[in-house]
């Protein structure tokens, strides 16, 4: 996994090169600068990327919308979008590593909003609310990414690179100090090759730039190079198991009679467990669910719902994103106030996550439940998309 430069501070970036050829003026600091600020969006890409779907679903990086229980009779179309991703619409420069870093707040915040719908997709109540981590010690380990020995590695590739091109400019210049026209123009051409690649890719190994330049590129630039891409995966192995508690309140309205408002308030905790599959991860929750039902009079009803289980990466792309997930867990209901009807105060089932990655952000999970007095088996189809604030990959 090749993880994009920080756009923090390099100390090439510290020294103005100007390079003159008498018609033609090249700024290697603008030009550094411009990259530096692209590929600084693509650290952040490249980080939340690399989250499971289990941990985009508790707390999006930037906005998801679902539709959930698709052959079951209370069908919910939701849309979550974090603080942050809204900000950064509005100011693109928010993307930026440096920047990135001083929203904590806003990255850490969420909004959460979902249309009921009956058996015919037809509205039937709304809901409302928020999430809110109020501890992620994973988004630390993010935002540490800045002033890091990768830092120091990447500012390494890069002073390289900006050496090379200085270099491989000077060995065009002709006997009377300026470069030919014919030369100048291959210049550009690579130079021009250079940025789109950067643009792209990030950095990459010696042997992927235009070979015009490559033997101005010291032996140091791959060993930097590797040097970083171990440091982040390193980094990475640890981001994922720390851990995560957020807390979610919605209340939600419907239109009918008979269920006049329900509120919820729910907390779920993730705990990567160091293995060597790093992306396994405890999963705890539990939640308290308020609902005001009309039977002859109006009762206020209260459940209460606890779960705990593991979810493991089951298989992963060579860019070390999860394809497939799966997630057994044990499941408590209990009604804390009087039951109507034949209805049970306590329940428990046995219950499994399948979660599979159909295309870069689009995933399906599917839930099945098992109830263990009754011995009866529930099953939930979902779908899931993760909206990004960047614009798609090339």
């Amino acid at each position: 996994m090749k993880m994009m430069i920080s756009g923090k501070l390099f100390p090439v970036l510290a020294v103005l090169f100007f390079v003159t050829n008498g018609h033609a003026q090249v700024n290697l600091k603008t030009v550094a600068d411009a990259k530096a600020s692209k590929q600084s969006e693509n650290l952040v890409r490249s980080v939340n990327d690399l989250k499971t779907g289990n941990w985009q679903t508790v707390l999006t990086s930037f906005a998801q919308l679902a539709l959930k229980d698709l052959a079951g009779d209370n069908k919910t179309l939701s849309f979550k979008a974090s603080l942050f991703a809204l900000k950064a619409k509005a100011d693109s420069n928010l993307l930026q590593d440096i920047n990135y870093v001083k929203q904590k707040f806003a990255r850490n915040f969420q909004f959460d909003f979902a249309l009921k719908l009956d058996t015919s997709y037809r509205f039937k109540g709304l809901q409302a609310g928020f999430t809110w981590a109020l501890v992620n010690k994973r988004d630390s380990s993010v935002v540490s990414f800045a002033n890091t020995t990768l830092d120091t590695y990447y500012s390494a590739v890069q002073e390289s690179l900006a050496t090379a091109k200085v270099l491989f400019r000077n060995s065009l210049i002709g006997s009377n100090g300026n470069i030919p026209d014919d030369k100048r123009k291959m210049f550009n051409d690579v130079s021009d090759k250079i940025e789109k690649l950067l643009g792209e890719k990030g950095f990459v190994a010696k042997s992927e730039f235009p070979k015009e330049i490559q033997p101005f590129i010291d032996d140091s630039f791959n060993t930097n190079l590797e040097m970083a891409d171990k440091e982040f995966a390193k980094r990475m192995a640890a981001l994922r198991i720390k851990p995560l508690l957020t807390l979610t309140v919605n209340s939600t309205f419907e239109n009918k009679e008979r269920a006049l408002s329900n509120g919820y308030a729910g907390m779920v905790y993730l705990q990567g467990i160091r293995t060597k599959r790093t992306k396994t991860e405890m999963d705890i929750r539990s939640s308290i669910s308020v609902r005001d039902t009309l039977v002859v009079t109006t009762q206020r009803r209260t459940r209460f719902n606890a779960s705990a289980g593991i979810n493991f990466a089951l298989l992963e792309s060579n860019k070390d994103q999860t394809l497939i997930e799966f997630k057994p867990y044990l499941e408590y209901n209990s009604i804390l106030t009087k039951p109507i009807g034949a209805e049970k105060k306590d329940q428990f089932t046995a219950n499994a996550d399948l979660r599979i990655r159909l295309f870069e952000n689009f995933w399906l999970p599917f839930t099945i439940k098992y109830d263990v007095e009754n011995g009866k088996f529930f099953g939930f189809l979902d779908i899931e998309f993760n909206f990004n604030a960047f614009k798609s990959k090339k």
